[in-house]
């Protein structure tokens, strides 16, 4: 979905204009189900590109620092460390977009990592 977005570019609403001009057909309801089709089409698109404008809570890096701070290998633990810490700013106990070392305090005070 993202792709086909990023190579319409600015041509996607011509393109699903076009798409619904397109649309012909003599059986009942098949012109209504594509042009639904269409505009659930644009909607995934349009719920997408605000998913991808979202500024993410944690900093980039975290994970290289968790892995640092506690002397751990990558890993699926470290993905699980980093969304303890999604979490803690998803209930407000940690505020979002600090740097690295605010996270890895937090997890040191709480012992997660031990």
């Amino acid at each position: 979905m993202r792709r086909f977005d990023h190579e319409m570019g600015g041509d996607l609403d011509d393109l699903l204009d076009l798409s619904r001009a397109d649309v012909t057909s003599r059986r009942p309801g098949r012109r209504q189900e594509a042009v639904a089709n269409i505009h659930a089409l644009k909607e995934r698109i349009l719920a997408i590109r605000e998913l991808d404008a979202r500024i993410p809570p944690l900093p980039p890096g975290l994970g290289n620092a968790i892995m640092e701070a506690f002397a751990l290998p990558p890993s699926r633990r470290i993905g699980d460390i980093r969304k303890l810490c999604q979490d803690a700013v998803e209930r407000g106990d940690l505020e979002e977009r600090r740097d690295a070392d605010y996270y890895v305090d937090y997890l040191r005070r709480t012992g997660i990592t031990g």
